[in-house]
């Protein structure tokens, strides 16, 4: 993924998209394997503040401050 650029993650219901973002978002860990982030190993909150993420539903996540949101 290029730079700067703008994408957005698109699949029928039940394929794993939320899972994805939470994962990336680091607000998940992933029970296998890891996640990279502009080159990088992901799941810091220097990773995470670096994307945009809004869910449909609103929820508070038990290991989030409110400068994470």
């Amino acid at each position: 993924v290029a730079e700067r650029s703008i994408y957005g993650l698109l699949g029928p219901n039940g394929a794993g998209k939320t899972t994805t973002i939470r994962m990336i978002m680091n607000i998940i860990v992933p029970d296998a394997g890891a996640v990279r982030l502009f080159g990088r190993l992901g799941g810091g909150r220097a990773m995470s503040h670096r994307i945009g993420y809004l869910p449909e539903e609103r929820g508070l996540y038990k290991k989030m401050r409110v400068f994470d949101l």
